[in-house]
């Protein structure tokens, strides 16, 4: 392991780890991606990345996240959790959405490379991706609730159930709410 690496996960990832009650099995493994790839589950066709729960309380949720190649997640949200991201492996593209009048746009791009810890506040709508692939391991605290999957071509807001990702859902069921973009009306109040 990196010098670098090592320093991350010991500054910013463990303590929080610690915090929520993560294995010490699982803490050992952060040195090592090739033993949490061993844990990843491989995206499903059609979504950007496998997500393979590991913890989830009322307190917080841990996530281990396997991308696909090149392939962006639907712009979303956490709910009302924040979080930290670590970025095991893999090179990432982060884009940061605002609203804008009706209209969601992108208001920052920014390239990551592994190993890297990303901080995640309530509120932020972004979408992210690895090009060639890549690893992250995923901690929100709260555990995420009613987390937003924003459809740009159908201009809808999703809120999706608890078990889902970041990309719009196949399967109707799990879509909880669907409402349009915010309208005029909603905007002047």
């Amino acid at each position: 392991m990196t010098n670098s690496r090592r320093l991350l996960v010991e500054s910013r990832l463990s303590p929080a780890l610690r915090r929520v009650g993560a294995s010490n099995d699982l803490l050992d493994q952060l040195h090592r991606p090739e033993l949490l790839r061993k844990r990843a589950v491989a995206p499903a066709r059609e979504e950007p990345y496998g997500r393979k729960p590991i913890l989830r309380t009322g307190l917080a949720e841990l996530l281990l996240i396997c991308w696909d190649e090149d392939v962006f997640c639907a712009p979303h949200d956490h709910g009302e959790a924040t979080g930290l991201i670590y970025l095991c492996e893999g090179r990432y593209t982060e884009r940061t959405y605002a609203w804008h009048g009706r209209e969601l746009r992108i208001v920052r791009k920014r390239q990551v490379e592994s190993p890297a810890v990303l901080e995640v506040q309530a509120g932020l709508i972004h979408d992210m991706k690895a090009s060639g692939g890549g690893l992250g391991l995923h901690l929100y605290e709260p555990a995420i609730s009613r987390m937003q999957v924003y459809d740009l071509a159908r201009r809808q807001v999703l809120v999706v159930g608890d078990d889902s990702g970041a990309w719009l859902p196949r399967d109707p069921r799990m879509v909880v709410e669907r409402r349009s973009f915010p309208s005029p009306k909603a905007e002047a109040r």
